[in-house]
């Protein structure tokens, strides 16, 4: 495995961390007890994880918009579509980036000619 697939296989895993911990903690009342004990809310502050979580989603919203900017295999006309969906969907839009523009070879995507 050469270095470069060994940085995007990092960079896929740690693209989804932010959206599976979003989906756990929206999960998480389902595995409490009924009633979720005497000091359970659901409106509870933010754990140290929670906060993570977050830094880590802005941290990897930047560097997709850095990625946009400078990938070669992106048409210039799509760049500022693809920057707003990862400013306003980043949980989502960041594995997707992933998987679009750096996980497939840039021969494998998919072009207008080959659909």
């Amino acid at each position: 495995m050469s270095g470069t697939r060994l940085v995007t296989g990092v960079f896929g895993a740690v693209a989804f961390l932010p959206l599976g911990y979003a989906v756990f903690r929206s999960l998480e009342p389902l595995w409490l007890p009924v009633g979720g004990g005497p000091d359970y809310s659901l409106l509870q502050p933010l754990s140290p994880l929670d906060v993570v979580a977050i830094i880590l989603g802005f941290v990897l919203v930047a560097v997709c918009i850095v990625l946009v900017c400078r990938l070669p295999n992106l048409e210039k006309d799509k760049r500022g579509a693809w920057i707003m969906f990862l400013l306003f969907g980043s949980i989502f839009a960041v594995p997707i980036f992933w998987y679009l523009f750096m996980f497939r070879p840039p021969q494998a995507q998919a072009s207008l000619g080959n659909l």
